[in-house]
């Protein structure tokens, strides 16, 4: 493994300050968006022994998971939109990761396109890239995640307060994970509820996917997923002490819990002759895997400037869509831990949307 020099480090800032302003003066000269759902990455499993790795379907902090519905959404006549997250992450313990050095420093880039063919339905094509600082000699440390095309529909002829929205997801295995896996698509559906209700704003997401793959196995013997599935729980508040500037701060506060169930690598059974390399005999196929996370937020609506809607958030979190969450399996055991040293982390994102 290697730490990238000082100069690399400095490049790194430079581009993302780069990105930052290419996404504001792209987004600059044009004003209005319509309102639509929330997003979701591709998700990867987690493992019996940490935290799950890749993107998953985010909540209203987890920005580049939900970049489409980070900042507030004005309804305009516009049927379109662009945008894209930027992330910093950092995680609190740095040493005695146990392998899970390489997410020390992470950056992360989302970029979406975004057409609402109606005004219930939109369809929304993402994208995204990750980077992290210590990686392997050779390596660049950039990678990308899986591509999603992404379907959201909302309901109508509920109270003003309320919100119901079902969606549906598929990928192309363009992450360096999915080509361990053999994966060939990861079909999803999930619906979200929403309560809004003066500067107190709640919402509840769960979703179910499965994993097409070519092989039972991954690369290295490891059992491939089937299905996986997650609830978000997510709930802010607008502060009224600072409402007297002229965009609102948010804090606010999500949970999530993730199960994972996984392909009978070995062909099922407890006989030796149908082990295989990777089963075991104590079980007659694989146990459920469980994680889970969350994160406390504060959020800044940043003044919009000709068409260009954005917003600043910081974050402490145990896991992330970035990162994966905390595996609840611990030495064969389940528990539940705070501020885990592999998920543990603070991090930043800018959001933009035009």
């Amino acid at each position: 493994m290697r730490t990238l020099s000082t100069t690399r480090a400095s490049r790194l800032s430079l581009v993302a300050c780069l990105c930052v302003s290419v996404l504001t003066s792209a987004y600059a000269y044009a004003a209005g968006h319509d309102k639509g759902g929330t997003s979701g990455g591709s998700s990867a499993p987690a493992g019996p022994g940490g935290s799950s790795s890749g993107g998953t379907e985010g909540s209203a902090a987890a920005t580049h998971g939900d970049a489409s519905e980070s900042a507030e959404r004005d309804v305009t006549d516009k049927p379109w939109e662009i945008g894209g997250v930027i992330e910093a992450h950092r995680l609190f313990i740095q040493n005695d990761l146990e392998g899970y050095g390489n997410n020390k420093y992470v950056n992360y880039l989302h970029l979406f396109a975004r057409w609402d063919f109606s005004k219930w339905d939109a369809i929304e094509l993402r994208g995204y890239l990750f980077e992290r600082v210590l990686v392997d000699p050779g390596e660049t440390g950039l990678r990308l995640e899986d591509t999603v095309l992404h379907y959201s529909h909302r309901f109508s002829g509920l109270p003003d307060d309320w919100g119901i929205r079902a969606y549906a997801n598929i990928t192309a295995p363009t992450s360096f994970y999915s080509q361990l896996m053999s994966l060939i698509t990861s079909p999803r559906v999930g619906v979200e509820g929403s309560f809004h209700h003066g500067p107190f704003a709640a919402s509840l997401l769960v979703y179910g996917e499965t994993y097409i793959t070519q092989y039972r196995q991954m690369q290295g013997g490891n059992p491939n997923p089937w299905f996986h599935g997650a609830f978000y729980l997510d709930a802010s508040y607008r502060l009224p002490l600072l409402s007297s500037l002229s965009e609102p701060f948010t804090v606010g506060a999500m949970v999530t819990v993730h199960r994972t169930w996984l392909r009978d690598a070995g062909g099922g059974g407890t006989q030796p002759s149908a082990l295989g390399v990777v089963a075991d005999s104590t079980y007659d196929g694989q146990p459920i895997q469980g994680s889970y996370g969350g994160q406390v937020y504060v959020r800044y609506k940043l003044p919009t400037l000709g068409g260009l809607h954005s917003d600043l958030t910081g974050a402490v979190a145990q896991g992330d869509p970035t990162l994966g969450y905390t595996s609840s399996l611990h030495d064969g055991m389940a528990y539940t831990y705070l501020f885990w040293r592999q998920s543990s982390q603070v991090f930043f994102a800018l959001s933009a949307r035009y």
